[in-house]
């Protein structure tokens, strides 16, 4: 029978290297390369802080970034 093991989530505050996954009206999905398995979701409102008109204009498919953790959930 296989084990679950819970990897560990990154630390709130912490900064990470992420791979743009995809591209939605209201934000981006982003996978953490430090931690495999683990991505995070980047609203819109949190990638610049002037009014975003279109974000593809700041962010993009396969678009390797730096990324802050401001909030986890499991």
């Amino acid at each position: 029978m296989a084990e679950f093991v819970e990897k560990e989530a990154p630390s709130i505050g912490e900064v990470v290297v992420g791979v743009v996954k995809e591209i939605e009206r209201f934000g981006a999905y982003v996978e953490l390369v430090d931690y495999p398995g683990w991505e995070g979701f980047i609203h819109i409102s949190e990638i610049s802080l002037k009014w975003i008109r279109n974000i593809r204009d700041y962010l993009r498919e396969g678009q390797k970034e730096v990324f802050k953790i401001l909030r986890t959930t499991i």
